[in-house]
């Protein structure tokens, strides 16, 4: 028996950080979700759980976690979007998280005529999507043509970009995907919140002012600067100060935004006289 349980954790484990590898990883995207649920609106909270068991943060890496299953294997194209060498959004025929986030929105804003179950499949996109979006590993800058078969990326913006941390190999996306685990080592929601989540009334309204194509743009726009400070074969963690922490400071960003654009997203979806205050 001990040895079926054993087994059994190790295989939860070997599960555990693959799927970490390939989004913005576990701890990020828990601790954005957190902060999310805790600027939900009573009402919102109230309709998300008939549609949910569990708590919002619970469904955190759903998406993640069914992208190879039948018959959720589109959703592998949904973490990323792409953009030219001018930040203007390239759709790349529906593969992709801004196309798909924007169709999610519209569909839901009369969610009282859609099933459960699709209720509950969009409310668990939006919660993964919103946050790929803002991580700098998850956008692809691409050059012409663009093939989502054969992505062409644009000069100096190349996912495959190898490099090192503390000495360790590094590729850009696996990076990024795991910064706020690597730059706030130990940390856990209740402390990523207490960090990041604490903007007032006023300052969240700024974050979320705008469109989801607003958001993406300015994401992106802010993201191309993280390229400057990672040399290729050289050490990161060897750069100035300086420079490291406005890595950590974007990082930070990134994830605080999130976290409070998608709590503005579901609010308008669930109680949107009082969600448009907020």
């Amino acid at each position: 028996m001990k040895r079926v349980i054993f087994a059994l954790l190790a295989v939860a484990f070997m599960l555990g950080a693959s799927f970490e590898a390939k989004a913005w990883g576990t701890v990020a995207h828990h601790a954005a979700v957190y902060m999310a649920e805790q600027n939900l609106t009573p009402t919102t909270k109230k309709e998300i759980h008939k549609y949910l068991p569990h708590t919002l943060t619970y469904y955190a890496t759903w998406m993640d976690h069914y992208r190879c299953t039948v018959p959720y294997e589109p959703l592998d194209w949904w973490h990323n979007v792409a953009v030219d060498e001018k930040n203007n959004i390239v759709e790349l025929d529906g593969r992709s998280g801004y196309v798909q986030a924007t169709r999610i929105i519209k569909e839901m804003q009369d969610y009282k005529n859609l099933s459960d179950s699709l209720i509950s499949l969009n409310i668990k996109l939006l919660t993964h999507i919103i946050v790929d979006l803002h991580c700098p590993s998850h956008n692809r800058y691409l050059a012409p043509p663009f093939d989502w078969k054969k992505p062409k990326w644009a000069p100096g913006y190349s996912q495959g970009l190898k490099f090192k941390y503390k000495g360790k190999k590094q590729g850009y996306h696996g990076f990024w995907d795991n910064s706020p685990a690597l730059f706030h080592k130990g940390w856990h929601c209740e402390k990523f919140n207490q960090e990041l989540g604490n903007l007032s009334k006023k300052e969240a309204k700024k974050v979320c002012k705008g469109t989801l194509t607003d958001w993406v743009k300015q994401s992106v726009k802010d993201n191309r600067a993280s390229f400057k400070y990672i040399v290729p074969g050289e050490d990161f963690a060897k750069i100035p100060k300086e420079q490291h922490d406005e890595m950590v400071a974007l990082a930070d960003q990134q994830l605080q935004y999130a976290a409070y654009r998608l709590a503005f997203v579901l609010n308008n979806i669930f109680d949107p006289a009082k969600g448009k205050k907020r």
